[in-house]
Formats: structure tokens, C-alpha cells, sequence
């Protein structure tokens, strides 16, 4: 089961974040072009924006990033390797990054879409 599969990042992971990130968004692009898109953001200054990040496997195939500003968390990003896809480990991310946020007691997670 993917849920069993999604962990808080660690520093291991923190390599391979935007290359995923970039192949996730490959077929963005190539669905609504590149004027959406304003390239990738490396794992390690992911890492220190105030929040938590969660990921999908060893070595990881998908992550999450939630931003935390007071009482609200903000799902930043999500990004899954396309080799990965339509296997639920999006959606197991979302449900991972909700319940930690109910856990560190935030009234709210919001997230934007294009």
C-alpha cells in the first residue's frame, strides 16, 4: 500500500527533489507550455522554508512540500516521477501532509492549482 510508503524527508532525499520536480513538470509543459513554469527549486532550499516536506520511497519517487504560516498550512507542492503515475502516491502524499498537519494543530491546509 502507497501510505505505508511516505515518510518525513531526510537529508538523503533532499538530492533528488528537484530532479523529480522537473520531470513531474516536464508534462506540464508539454501540456500548457512553459510560460506557467519558472524552473525547478533544489531539495536543500525546500528543506528550510518554515514547514515539512514528505516523500514516497527509497530512493523517493514523489514528495510534498507544506508551507506552515501560524495556524495554516499551504501544500506548496506536489510532484510524482511520470514513471510513477496514476498509482495513488499524489494522492497519498495529500492525505500524509493533511493528517501532519492536523497533528502540529493547524486549522487549515490550503493549496492553489493551476
Amino acid at each position: 500500500m502507497v501510505n505505508a510508503l511516505v515518510r518525513m524527508v531526510e537529508a538523503e532525499d533532499l538530492p533528488r527533489i528537484a530532479a523529480g520536480e522537473a520531470a513531474a513538470d516536464h508534462l506540464l509543459i508539454q501540456q500548457f507550455g512553459p510560460s506557467l513554469f519558472c524552473g525547478v527549486t533544489p531539495g536543500e532550499a525546500r528543506a528550510a522554508d518554515p514547514g515539512f516536506m514528505a516523500v514516497v520511497g527509497r530512493p523517493c519517487i514523489g514528495f510534498a512540500q507544506v508551507l506552515e504560516e501560524g495556524r495554516t498550512a499551504h501544500l506548496q507542492q506536489l510532484a510524482v516521477d511520470p514513471t510513477h503515475g496514476r498509482r495513488g502516491v499524489g494522492r497519498a502524499l495529500v492525505e500524509a501532509c493533511r493528517d501532519q498537519a492536523r497533528q502540529r494543530e493547524h486549522v487549515e491546509l490550503t493549496l492553489a492549482t493551476l
